[in-house]
């Protein structure tokens, strides 16, 4: 029995995979453009099977022609991109960019957020996203122009920074003159519009009364049936303080632990919803009570658990 030399049926499978001709014969590049226009192609790309990316000439009937080097606009770098996108973005330059533009009909964004300069889009689909742009480049910050990604943080002092960045300096201004003051302040002299200070007085901080005690300047009350004065912004250390609380008698078993009343004393009564716990503020739980991560979120904990905000219960599961 005869056999074909192996030469000859690898060089006849090859033209199959290529979409050859019948016969094994290649397409011509004409051959190859009719048959993808007319839809008769089937799935091949010609153009990546015959090497014709890149060859020199711009072939923009190709199933994916923003991957050819050649069809760029003049002045447009080559993109190296491995998304697979039926179509490209494209940037203010009219050049494509390593992002999908949107193909299809895409979702409605449930966002509360004000965006100045509008949401991103997600790179993948091309659709909108809750998360916002940042500003453009060449932002006028006072006396001077942010570089490109930077926002404007003091305009007065002319400070960019890039987002969420702090300021260095909170306040800019012409140098103050010397001032020639005889007034004695006990709470320091008030300042101009330049920040430079004036020969008046500074009135007396406003008295805090938390509960039993008295916050000293600059505290606020964090928790007033305790007298219990803080920073601003400080975690309190204690939720409830009253008298003390007599034993509470009751035959009902609470998942979340009993009501309290006024004097935040136990009363025979479920708590209907949970304490929080645990989270980035650090919450406690009642003596009586475990912290656990809450199942209603979508959070995963990380190595302590400390980042992901949790609820009180009477016991564990």
């Amino acid at each position: 029995m005869r056999t074909l030399p192996v030469v000859l049926i690898l060089a006849a499978t090859l033209a199959a995979g290529c979409g050859g001709r019948d016969g094994g014969a290649p397409l011509t590049k004409d051959e190859a453009r009719q048959l993808t226009q007319d839809g008769k192609a089937d799935g091949i790309d010609y153009c990546a099977d015959y090497a014709w990316y890149g060859d020199g000439q711009c072939d923009d009937w190709c199933p994916a022609p923003a991957q050819d080097p050649d069809c760029t606009s003049p002045g447009c770098p080559p993109i190296f991109c491995a998304l697979a996108c039926e179509e490209f973005q494209t940037d203010a330059s009219g050049c494509p960019i390593c992002a999908c533009a949107p193909t299809g009909q895409c979702p409605a964004v449930a966002c509360m957020l004000y965006c100045e300069y509008g949401l991103r889009r997600d790179p993948t689909t091309g659709c909108e996203i809750c998360e916002c742009n940042p500003p453009p480049g060449n932002v006028v910050c006072g006396p001077v122009t942010c570089a490109e990604g930077e926002v404007c943080c003091n305009e007065s002092c002319g400070i960019c920074t890039p987002p969420g960045q702090a300021c260095t300096q909170q306040l800019c201004g012409p140098a103050c003159p010397p001032l020639t003051c005889l007034l004695y302040c006990e709470y320091g002299l008030k300042r101009d519009a330049n920040g430079c200070e004036i020969c008046e007085c500074n009135p007396a901080p406003e008295v805090v009364v938390c509960g039993p005690v008295t916050c000293a300047p600059g505290q606020v009350c964090c928790n007033e049936s305790c007298g219990i004065c803080t920073l601003p912004g400080e975690a309190c250390t204690q939720q409830v303080c009253g008298p003390e609380c007599s034993p509470v008698v009751c035959a009902i078993v609470c998942a979340y632990g009993f009501e309290h009343d006024a004097n935040g004393c136990d009363i025979c009564d479920c708590r209907e919803t949970p304490l929080p716990c645990a989270g980035l503020a650090g919450l406690a739980c009642p003596p009586d009570l475990f912290c656990i991560d809450d199942p209603a979120d979508q959070c995963i904990p990380g190595p302590t658990g400390a980042d992901c905000p949790g609820i009180c219960v009477a016991y564990l599961p």
